[in-house]
């Protein structure tokens, strides 16, 4: 065997390394078999395999001077070490995997040992055609290098089976400690120049498959592995780091071409590199040839920091074109930090250990926290073993080993630790309250890895489709604080205050449930509190919902930001200092609320520093890697893509934490409307970040004296630039300057409040003097018209290195608007403009009104009532009317309410009696007129229908052609806002049911139609046996979703797998009539949902379906659903004993 190096010159970027690896072919048995160097092992290639417990060291080395299978440029040496803490395995496997085609009959390569004292055999590990690594026998698959193997170079051939499944994968080498687990020791593998014969007769030349193969076994997820596909001729395009991943130096290209085929091949490589904006940075193209494997390899140039695509061709002669394409990130170099400062660090991410990790590739992206899934209580007491060393999968100790080699600061978090309420099947937090046993495992792992300082209780055991709320609200959360008590007490016991108990991590942010847990004295030894918050679309800024799952709406609209200080000021009510985390946040680029990529890395930075900002102490983003599929939200939030290559978002949190790597917050600024911005102290030196809030460019902005970086951590030529939604980094500002001045003054109240005409609020100005001298100036304070307030002009002074504040109060005028208006303060110093603090008010209703609907059969029944009083400073009352048909009762018809405190929500039941029979001219409605005259109403929904019969419908978006039978009486449904703003039709045929709607004020959000629930959706809930029970879903009952697409004119339409009543969810179904277009501000959508979709549909008068309609509709001022009769966002439709009743008529 020989091989060629080659160098060459290309352009000013790049230099090439060129190495040709070829064998002599020699006689062949036979036509079809080829002898082919498998690994030259003279390329960093071969890894240790995710689950492997020992540890593993690759290097390069000198080559075996042996030359039977062909001349040798290099060795590789596998350096295993055991830590003698019981037993520990190792298998060091080939970075692209090592698939055979044809049938392979002979393995060669040369090897040698050197290890101590101590006899640790290797073996080479095969997987057969059927994914099985054991034959029928329970043998495993391997061959034992055996006492032959010394520190002497040595050929070594294995003859494979005959009664092995081909094809065959070569899997590795493997060695463990079994015979010396208690001691510690080392030892290093040599191998060199693996060499395969095989035959390819049966082979497909054209997809690698072997003819003759057939399925075998089922595996565990109860199918049969998939056929081995291993082409004859192929190319792999990779880099140097596993992840494509280079911190702190240029990143180094590798493409391997392989043959299995006869003779030698040639061909042209040819490759570019264009940087995230499309701008190519690097090109070129190249002869080659390869008779059994080639390797290239470049270091490339890079000019900038970033996320980099490479596109590369490889053009066999002959006419077969190889495409590859990857992304490689390049990163700023990370800055070393203290265990004091590793400490203190604000930079964490979510990661799950139980699968591949990539913590030293995130710890080398400048990532300092990890919390971790995996160490679940449930999964650690069923790993514990009898020596209580937690070995069992997913084999905790070499998994927080690699955090402590990486030098990772780790978070366990302890899911399922908490009892669910539906899993012991009772409603008392008594019955569940942790026992003996709880209190005997969480000693037990507490005391099995010291290593760990901080433990995570639970996460989101508060989510309400966990089910534990519905029995834990109304009581005030016992069980959740139960479980603290204990676990702080535990924690604090075993660790003799060293160790740190962190909250179970809530679904969201809710200030006065943790009043309530604080002043329970069930935190009195929880050192750290917990959110969860997902912005969803919005930037972190102006957002105010949390879309996390079972995301909430608010009531009275308050900033994220805003929620943020609340815990902060909270925390330490009782006199314990509590950080605040947020271990959960992130935007998705694939799945529900949809970001670009750009947007998801803008908005990461952007959101660390508001962290900072509203004094929370550390963040964790959600989530490491995306999800291979795009199904739901959630699944395109990782800082890189499901192949662990890079996205984006890891050039973004790299930069951000190269930039400031240390940071302390300074203050908060601006460079007026729409921008936004804060100053950091790190390392002594003061830096500004900067950028528009969602305009793409913002105004030109000018930092004297500092030095400039974009988002990336690129330098930015001169002290002007240009603002955008990514931020701008000034370091080394000057105190003297007007930016440092801003970072005085800020909103001390918040910064968003929602309040209704008349009410009074108070600004509340805070100033805090970092200066070298005392501050004198002047508030002026502009209002909307009509508004007013005691004091327009304001002086105030500020000494050197005090706090102050000063409230304005402000009234609303009586009839002020709906809507957002500003109360802005302009703040000068000796006659300076040095900012504009502006409060923004958003105007809402006083008043609202929410009804349950009227379900089951007909006769008595009741509807709960929620009256909801917004206002910030007024009480009010009034009464209350019940306006019905003629035929339903109700013992009162008014009912007087007294004054509703201010932000306070009265709830009654309300009996009344019905019937599915009214006038055209009637309805049901509740009405509250206030004693100043305001009113508020809402429909009272019945729970039974007719749905008429309907003819010669075209299906073509125009509704003309409908009946006003059809169309299902406005005050028969529900909606969340006071106008619906929607029109539904209805009517069944012997062919299926139509269906049809018109609606307003919507933005047509459809951007991901699988997840539905973030999109503008009409859902069609259909028992066709009416059968009102609570169940789960049985044959007859359907999950109907549609969502408008009126670029395309149709309806994306879908069927929800919920129970057995679908073998599997049904996506975007083919073949369904319908009609979708825009509309005026919002769509209209008309479609013909056929008989052989609905399973049990019989078109006949008089037949009864089970039926619940829910049209979601996404507009500029927020979400709101109309339905028909229950409320997804209010009940459980998921129950179809809740549903109403269609009665099929005329």
């Amino acid at each position: 065997m020989g091989y060629v190096t080659q160098t060459v010159k290309l352009k000013q970027y790049t230099c090439w390394s060129l190495c040709l690896i070829a064998t002599l072919a020699g006689s062949l048995a036979q036509a079809g078999v080829v002898e082919k160097c498998a690994d030259a092992f003279d390329q960093l290639t071969w890894q240790k395999n995710q689950w492997s417990t020992a540890s593993l060291n690759v290097s390069k080395t000198d080559p075996c001077p042996e030359s039977k299978l062909g001349d040798s440029s290099g060795a590789l040496a596998f350096d295993v070490s055991f830590s003698g803490k019981g037993f520990e395995h190792m298998l060091i496997e080939p970075a692209d995997g090592l698939q055979v085609p044809g049938k392979l009959k002979r393995i060669s390569f040369y090897a040698k040992i050197k290890r101590d004292s101590r006899n640790y055999g290797f073996t080479v590990g095969f997987v057969d055609g059927w994914g099985m690594n054991k034959d029928d026998r329970n043998r495993k698959l391997e061959y034992s290098l055996g006492s032959k193997i010394n520190e002497q170079w040595q050929l070594f051939s294995f003859d494979i089976p005959s009664d092995w499944v081909q094809p065959i994968r070569i899997t590795g080498f493997g060695t463990h400690n079994y015979s010396a687990r208690n001691e510690s020791g080392k030892t290093t593998l040599y191998v060199d120049q693996l060499v395969v014969e095989t035959d390819t007769t049966d082979v497909d030349p054209n997809t690698g498959k072997l003819k003759s193969w057939t399925p075998g076994p089922a595996m565990k997820d109860g199918k049969p592995a998939p056929q081995p596909v291993t082409p004859l001729l192929s190319t792999n395009l990779s880099t140097t780091q596993q992840h494509n991943i280079f911190a702190g130096r240029q990143p180094t290209l590798q493409l391997s071409a392989r043959s299995w085929l006869e003779g030698t091949r040639t061909g042209t490589f040819s490759w570019t590199i264009t940087d995230a904006a499309g701008n190519r940075v690097a090109t070129d193209s190249k002869n080659v040839t390869v008779e059994s494997q080639l390797a290239l390899s470049q270091t490339l140039s890079l000019p900038r920091f970033g996320l980099y695509t490479t596109e590369a061709q490889m053009k066999w002669d002959g006419g077969a074109i190889v495409k590859e394409s990857m992304q490689l990130a390049y990163l700023p170099q990370p800055v070393k930090l203290t265990q004091q400062q590793k400490e203190d660090s604000p930079y964490g991410m979510n990661v799950h250990g139980g699968r591949s990790r990539m913590i030293q590739t995130f710890r080398d992206a400048g990532m300092v926290w990890f919390r971790d899934y995996a160490f679940n209580y449930k999964w650690m007491v069923r790993a514990k073993g009898a020596d209580k060393t937690y070995s069992g999968w997913p084999w905790f100790p070499p998994m927080v080993k690699e955090y402590n080699d990486a030098g990772a600061m780790l978070l366990a978090c302890h899911p399922d630790a908490i009892a669910d309420f539906n899993e012991f099947n009772t409603e008392n937090a008594d019955d569940i309250k942790p026992d003996l046993n709880w209190t005997r495992e969480m000693v037990d792992l507490l005391l099995a890895f010291p290593s760990i300082k901080y433990h995570e209780l639970d996460n989101e055991y508060d989510l309400p489709s966990q089910g534990n709320a519905k029995f834990e609200v109304g009581k005030g959360w016992p069980n959740y604080q139960n479980y603290h008590k204990k676990f702080g007490e535990i924690v604090n016991l075993i660790g003799d205050g060293k160790l740190v108990a962190v909250e179970n991590g809530r679904a969201g942010t809710w200030p006065q449930r943790l009043i309530n847990d604080i002043e329970s004295g069930s935190f009195k030894n929880i050192d750290v509190v917990n959110t969860h918050h997902y912005c969803g679309v919005d930037p972190p800024e102006i957002n105010v919902n949390n879309n996390n799952t079972d995301g909430v709406t608010q009531t009275i609209a308050k900033l994220y930001f805003d929620q943020l200080r609340d815990i902060e000021k909270i925390s330490g009510m009782d006199g314990k200092p509590r950080p605040h985390w947020v271990t959960e946040f992130g935007w998705d680029t694939k799945a529900g609320h949809i970001v670009s990529h750009l947007e998801q890395a803008a908005y990461l930075q952007r959101s660390y520093m508001m962290f900072m900002a509203a004094g929370v102490d550390k963040a964790f983003w959600f989530f490491d890697l995306d999800s291979k599929d795009a199904n739901n939200f959630f699944d395109g939030c990782g800082l890189v893509d499901h192949e662990q290559k890079p996205k984006l978002a890891i050039c973004s949190f790299a930069a951000l934490a190269h930039l400031l790597p240390t940071p302390k917050y300074v203050g908060m600024l601006d460079a007026g409307p729409g921008t936004w911005g804060y100053v950091f102290e790190d390392g002594g030196q003061l830096t500004a970040a900067m950028w528009t809030i969602k305009d793409v460019k913002g105004p030109t902005v000018q930092f004297k004296g500092a030095k400039l970086y974009d988002y990336l951590a690129n330098p930015i030529a001169g002290d002007s630039t240009e603002l955008g939604l990514t931020a701008v980094y000034a370091k080394g500002i000057s105190r003297q300057s007007n930016w440092f001045a801003q970072t005085a003054y800020h909103l001390a109240s918040p910064m968003l409040e929602s309040v209704t005409s008349g009410d009074s609020i108070t600004a509340d100005l805070a100033i805090n003097n970092l200066r070298d001298d005392a501050i004198q100036g002047q508030i002026d304070v502009e209002l909307p018209k009509g508004w007013q307030t005691r004091v327009k002009k304001v002086p105030f002074s500020c000494q050197k290195g005090e706090k102050t504040s000063i409230q304005i109060p402000v009234t609303l005028a009586a009839d002020a608007p709906d809507g957002e208006s500003l109360v802005k303060l302009h703040i000068t110093e000796s006659g300076k403009p040095i900012k504009t603090v502006s409060l923004r008010v958003r105007v809402q209703k006083r008043l609202s009104i929410l009804a349950t609907s009227l379900v089951g059969q007909p006769g008595e029944s009741s509807t709960h009532v929620k009256l909801v009083n917004a206002s910030a400073s007024q009480s009010v009352g009034g009464k209350l009317h019940v306006n019905i048909p003629g035929s339903w009762q109700t013992p009162s018809k008014v009912i007087a309410i007294n004054a509703i405190a201010p932000r306070q929500t009265l709830e009654m039941d309300i009996p009344v009696t019905w019937s599915p029979q009214w006038a055209t001219n009637e309805s049901a409605s509740l009405r509250f007129v206030a004693a100043n005259g305001e009113e508020v109403a809402m429909n009272l929904s019945p729970g039974q229908m007719t749905m008429h019969a309907g003819k010669d419908i075209k299906i073509d978006g125009q509704l003309g052609d409908w009946d006003a039978a059809h169309q299902l009486p406005a005050w028969t449904l529900g909606s969340t806002k006071p106008q619906s703003d929607a029109r539904l039709y209805m009517a069944w045929t012997p062919e299926g049911l139509l269906l049809a709607g018109e609606v307003e004020d919507s933005v047509v959000r459809n951007t991901d139609p699988k997840s539905f629930w973030h999109c503008d959706v009409f859902e069609l809930f259909i028992d066709t046996n009416a059968n009102a029970t609570k169940r789960k879903f049985v044959k007859g009952d359907h999950q109907f979703w549609f969502v408008p697409r009126p670029e395309e004119n149709r309806m994306y339409i879908g069927q929800w797998k919920r129970g057995d009543e679908l073998s599997a969810t049904q996506f975007d179904i083919a073949g369904i009539q319908s009609a979708c277009r825009r509309s005026g501000n919002g769509y209209t959508f008309e479609m013909l949902l056929p008989a052989k979709h609905i399973a049990g549909y019989t078109a006949k008068q008089g037949k009864k379906m089970g039926v619940n309609l829910n049209l979601s509709v996404q507009s500029e001022l927020g979400p709101r659903e109309i339905y028909w009769p229950q409320s997804k966002k209010h009940g459980d439709i998921s129950n179809p004993a809740g549903w109403g009743v269609m009665i099929l008529g005329q």
